[in-house]
């Protein structure tokens, strides 16, 4: 684990930080997105940009994004016109997840955009100072974007705010400023929103899903600048921000609004998710696999894997079929779950963990998405159903495979900790205030975490603002767990207060915080296996606390490897 662990640290330190060539390869990105050219070769450059955009953290990362009012007339070719309803090209290679992709799309101009986004937050940010400030991710992208027939907003969509350029002292501030203009817009604040402070965001929580607001998730990281922000989501679509003066789309994002598909990479695979996966996959936005094949034989034992996935689960559908429930259509009678449960074993691997399995969660959604009812998956079978269904607690798959599970899972921790005779005060997974924001981030913060015999000290050494002893130490009382492969971990706590809250811009730092984040909802993982009737001694605990690394963003590991795609593909 000590070994892993300063690998990411040496690959993020010495991420690739010189500007030689960087104008070149910001143009060819641009080029190949404006021209709407794109290939294999135009994929490899968009995501080298993407990737150098995210570690450089140079000071000219504008000319990596396009900006949509100044690059509006080159992109779409309407210099006038307030938006654009676009034939979207059918790209070659091999499609998932792409059954509600839309033909067609309309794209919203500067103007229109602001007044989208505008009705989209309900004014709450009309008083806001923006800068340093940027939206971005699925919000930016449903003002931006829409179908021709219908300018609805998505239901459900969180407003996502970041912070960049600043020290977390600087970052403080600015999230109070972001909370003193929320406060001052939204009339009668407090009967609208509480104050939700967990492990990774501040979230403006709406008191009422029916009040017409949004919640609002300011992300505890200090960001470099705005490429950095958006180089930071997974799908390429979601790559979209605003300061409302303007919007920026990285290139890979234009690619994706202008085709309906996201790449598939080893960097989406690594850092993406199922829910994500099947979220954007009901908005419109497909996978796309793309493989470097003279002959096309490999692409066609590509595509005939595929086919046997989808007729593997069909056979099994079917067997699964109960005919003798009075009005309940046979196809209907099958639980989600104990498919879901049947498609895990047979793929023998976590499904974003190699090709074959990843075939078989596509075939699950393109099952689902047959049986349709007012063009909506019944139920969301797999996303909704099975999604309440955990995983065999035998297996080393953590199910938590987003920050919402993590934090669910530390609440989990923090209801649990009187269980496990735990003497330390204040374990909480979330902090809830009314109308206020001081006394909810001076008050410590405290979760749960198990590590490897020896690893804090470790820790203490590399990252000591983030993992010193005032920060990190042993619980009081606790005992060693002792899991499958026979290590031994100690329970700890890890306390965050005031400016310490904030992901550090130092990126030794950094990468020492998001291990331990990641290993907060590893521990309650274990909790919760725990519950559901499992031994200590069962849990690989180990072998998920490297998942979570390897699930860790470090851009240098995810540069374009075709090596590496080819032993996914292999798998």
């Amino acid at each position: 684990m000590e070994a892993e662990i300063k690998a990411q640290i040496t690959d993020a330190t010495h991420a690739r930080g010189d500007t030689a060539g960087l104008a070149q390869l910001a143009s060819v990105a641009l080029t190949a997105a404006r021209t709407g050219r794109f290939d294999q070769s135009t994929d490899a450059a968009l995501e080298e940009a993407h990737l150098v955009a995210a570690t450089t953290h140079t000071s000219s990362w504008f000319s990596f994004l396009f900006e949509l009012g100044k690059d509006w007339p080159s992109l779409f070719a309407a210099e006038t016109h307030p938006f654009v309803d676009f034939e979207r090209s059918d790209p070659i290679g091999i499609k998932f997840f792409d059954q509600k992709r839309a033909p067609t799309l309309r794209i919203f101009g500067k103007k229109m955009f602001q007044v989208r986004f505008t009705r989209y937050t309900k004014g709450v940010f009309r008083l806001l100072d923006w800068s340093n400030v940027c939206v971005a991710g699925g919000a930016v992208l449903a003002c931006l974007t829409c179908a021709p027939q219908d300018e609805a907003f998505f239901a459900g969509n969180d407003i996502d705010v970041f912070l960049y350029g600043l020290s977390p002292e600087q970052s403080s501030a600015k999230l109070a400023a972001i909370f003193s203009a929320v406060d001052e817009a939204v009339q009668g604040f407090d009967r609208v929103y509480k104050i939700v402070l967990s492990s990774g965001v501040v979230t403006f929580m709406p008191h009422s899903e029916h009040s017409g607001y949004r919640a609002i998730q300011v992300i505890l990281r200090c960001y470099h600048n705005v490429a950095e922000i958006l180089a930071a989501f997974d799908q390429d679509q979601c790559a979209v921000g605003t300061n409302f003066v303007d919007a920026w789309l990285e290139p890979r994002a234009v690619r994706a609004i202008k085709i309906g598909y996201m790449i598939l990479t080893t960097n989406l695979m690594y850092c993406t998710t199922i829910r994500r996966l099947f979220k954007y996959g009901m908005r419109g936005y497909g996978v796309l696999l793309r493989v470097p094949d003279q002959d096309g034989t490999f692409v066609r034992q590509l595509a005939s894997r595929f086919s046997d996935a989808f007729h593997r689960v069909g056979q099994e559908m079917r067997k699964r079929q109960n005919a003798d429930v009075p009005h309940i259509p046979p196809h209907r009678s099958i639980r989600a779950k104990d498919l879901v449960a049947w498609a895990r074993i047979k793929a023998e691997r976590p499904f974003l963990e190699g090709y074959s399995a990843f075939c078989m969660l596509a075939a699950l959604w393109e099952h689902d998405c047959a049986w349709t009812r007012d063009e909506v998956p019944i139920g969301y079978t797999f996303f909704e159903d099975a999604k309440g269904n955990p995983l065999d607690y035998e297996t080393r798959e953590m199910s938590m495979d987003s920050n919402i599970e993590c934090e669910y899972a530390i609440r989990d921790a923090a209801q649990l900790s009187d269980e496990f005779s735990l003497s330390e005060e204040g374990i909480r997974y979330e902090r809830v205030k009314r109308g206020t924001l001081h006394s909810l981030l001076d008050e410590p913060f405290k979760v749960l975490i198990y590590l490897p015999y020896g690893l804090d000290e470790l820790l203490r050494t590399l990252a000591p603002a983030t993992a010193g002893r005032d920060a990190l130490a042993p619980v009081s009382m606790g005992s060693p767990m002792i899991d499958i492969d026979g290590v031994a971990h100690i329970l700890h706590v890890w306390k965050r207060q005031g400016d310490t809250i904030w992901a550090p811009l130092n990126a030794q730092e950094r990468i020492v915080h998001n291990f331990l984040k990641g290993a907060a909802g590893a521990t309650t993982w274990s909790f919760s296996r725990v519950c559901f009737g499992s031994d200590w001694p069962t849990l690989g605990y180990t072998e998920v606390l490297k998942l979570v690394l390897k699930r860790m963003r470090v851009y240098k590991q995810l540069l374009v490897n075709t090596a590496q795609l080819q032993r996914w593909m292999d798998l």
